[in-house]
């Protein structure tokens, strides 16, 4: 299946808006997800600026939004859906390094760094990303004490992710990182109105996301379920007994 990769003509300037005429922009001073977002905190008049810079658009799943060795001209910030940022390693084999949800930013590292990512991003469900000016983010990195203290705390948040994705690869098995990771997944996107996992993966996904082959987390699964720690309905997933998961994963959050 070939791969599709967002192509998005660029504004001219984004201190000179223009009207858009391909996506409707939400504003971001009415944005329910700002204050929990890189751009607390910041001035009217700089959430002006960055609103008449930004666009915002419609992403299908699977569609890719950057690749590796690409340098981004963008700060992307989701919206609604979720996109995941994930490499392939030596082996070609796709590792999920995070799953960015609804408020939450990705591409600062490569923009603040003037330098190509190294990691791919695609949406894992339709979702709705607005993009940011690269010009925009590195002016006000460089005289907005607020959003230089945001996109510090989004760095050392992410670096945090990376010590503990390490250590539990190393120290942990697949099956505690796979208990780790269910309850991990219920805390951060909630559960729908039946009950189950809020976000829905694959097989392989899982896989992915825990670091192992897709046999490991198909056995593992099928063993949680015979237990009654989990139920399943093709790919939706329930937590019945979230206390043996915890158990199980040594009660460490992700």
């Amino acid at each position: 299946m070939p791969r599709r990769l967002l192509i998005f003509v660029e504004k001219p300037d984004p201190t000179h808006p223009m009207p858009n005429s391909q996506h409707h922009d939400p504003l971001c001073q009415f944005c329910p997800r700002r204050e929990q977002s890189v751009f607390k905190g910041m001035s009217p008049e700089s959430v002006a600026l960055c609103e008449r810079g930004k666009s915002t658009v419609q992403v299908p799943k699977g569609q890719v939004l950057f690749e590796s060795g690409q340098r981004i001209k963008w700060l992307y910030c989701v919206q609604q859906g979720i996109v995941k940022l994930h490499k392939a390693g030596d082996e070609g084999k796709d590792q999920i390094l995070r799953l960015v949800g609804p408020g939450e930013a990705f591409g600062y590292r490569a923009v603040l760094g003037q330098r190509a990512t190294e990691l791919e991003a695609s949406a894992l469900v339709a979702s709705t990303v607005c993009m940011v000016p690269a010009a925009w983010v590195l002016e006000q990195a460089s005289k907005n004490i607020q959003f230089t203290g945001n996109l510090l705390e989004y760095s050392i948040r992410g670096l945090d992710q990376a010590d503990r994705l390490i250590l539990d690869l190393s120290q942990k098995t697949v099956r505690e990182r796979l208990c780790q990771t269910l309850l991990w997944l219920e805390e951060r996107f909630g559960r729908d109105q039946d009950g189950f996992l809020a976000i829905r993966l694959s097989r392989a996904e899982f896989a992915s996301l825990v670091g192992t082959a897709s046999e490991g987390v198909i056995r593992f699964l099928s063993q949680m379920k015979q237990q009654g720690w989990i139920s399943t309905q093709g790919k939706r997933l329930r937590i019945e007994n979230p206390e043996q998961l915890a158990l199980c994963s040594k009660a460490r959050k992700p």
